[in-house]
């Protein structure tokens, strides 16, 4: 699905800015789900198509559905009012529901943009920024680049 929604800008799953969270899937009643974040990135100001969120939300629901998943998923733009990122990024008691995956394309992105700015946060992909906030918020030692020494070192000592 995502490598369909970067085609028309010849730009694959791997280019784009996304995370996402494998939930439930314990005991008789749970079933296994995704919580999934997707940044314009590379979609809303593509270099040769670019989608509306509206659109990048009804694409998602038409092929998310065609290919037989249920009908009744929330997908949805964001709205910064609202915890989605934390919600996607909560730290679940289950172990099945810390799997946790990052694109590589946002991974290199955040690393990039950490040894271009003095500033941790400055220029740099809300998303991203919302991302590391919410690991850190949960505990996590998550950081942009540079950072991770410090924080491996802090784990170690």
């Amino acid at each position: 699905m995502i490598h369909a929604l970067g085609e028309p800008n010849k730009t694959f799953g791997h280019r784009l800015h996304w995370i996402v969270r494998v939930g439930g899937g314990n005991g008789t009643d749970s079933h296994t789900h995704l919580h999934f974040l997707l940044s314009r990135h590379q979609l809303t100001n593509g270099h040769r198509f670019s989608y509306t969120p509206d659109q990048i939300v009804e694409f998602i629901t038409e092929h998310w559905t065609k290919h037989g998943m249920k009908k009744q998923q929330r997908i949805e733009t964001f709205d910064s009012s609202r915890s989605g990122i934390s919600y996607v990024l909560r730290d679940e008691s289950r172990e099945q529901e810390r799997i946790v995956e990052m694109s590589q394309a946002l991974n290199a992105f955040i690393k990039k943009k950490q040894k271009q700015q003095h500033d941790p946060y400055a220029g740099r992909d809300p998303l991203s920024v919302k991302i590391i906030k919410a690991l850190r918020a949960n505990g996590t030692a998550a950081g942009f680049g540079d950072q991770m020494n410090e924080l491996r070192s802090k784990g170690a000592a």
